[in-house]
């Protein structure tokens, strides 16, 4: 009797272990890093140093497909270094190279190019991106009829152009605005 009793506590008890084993294996349950086994790093978490790293290595085996690793002594402590999350994790290379030679891109290295390089970006402005929605020239034309003075308010010049008093008081704010800021060039 007391054997039975035994060898159930024990298959209870590896039972719990092993669901145990199982929910700490859970990606939420695992510490943050680059990767882990079970869960691989996405590309919009990396660092940007990281980035600027690979797009540099990724750079090189495209303008390089007949190279090899130790032409570049740089690159080759890039590609040591973050090995594992180019092949694995983000795929960008196509697996056909030696250990010696180059591989080629993949697609999705293709993309990862297209997307982090300096060349794709455009240099933006600073600064919010200006509404397209919103007629810089009717803001003007606004301003330029409350100006002359041939409306007492705001009210009546909303029903002259067939606004909403709320979208004329706004254009009328957005044209003071730009006339009181500084032009550049002068």
């Amino acid at each position: 009797m007391d054997k039975i009793k035994i060898a159930r506590r024990a298959i209870t008890f590896h039972r719990a272990a092993g669901l145990l084993k199982g929910l700490l294996t859970l990606p939420s349950w695992k510490p943050a890093g680059f990767e882990t086994e079970d869960r691989l790093m996405s590309e919009r978490k990396l660092p940007r140093k990281v980035i600027a790293e690979i797009v540099k290595l990724v750079e090189w085996v495209k303008a390089h497909p007949s190279g090899t690793w130790q032409d570049d002594p740089e690159i080759d402590g890039i590609y040591k270094r973050w090995r594992g999350l180019i092949r694995n994790g983000l795929n960008l290379l196509d697996g056909n190279g030696t250990m010696r030679g180059v591989d080629g891109l993949s697609c999705d290295g293709e993309l990862f190019l297209l997307e982090h390089s300096r060349e794709a970006m455009p240099a933006r402005r600073p600064g919010r991106p200006p509404d397209e929605t919103i007629d810089r020239e009717q803001d003007r034309r606004i301003m330029d009829a409350w100006e002359t003075g041939n409306y007492c308010n705001v009210k009546e010049l909303a029903q002259a152009w067939n606004l909403d008093e709320r979208e004329v008081k706004k254009a009328l704010d957005r044209e003071r605005k730009r006339r009181d800021k500084p032009q550049e060039g002068s």
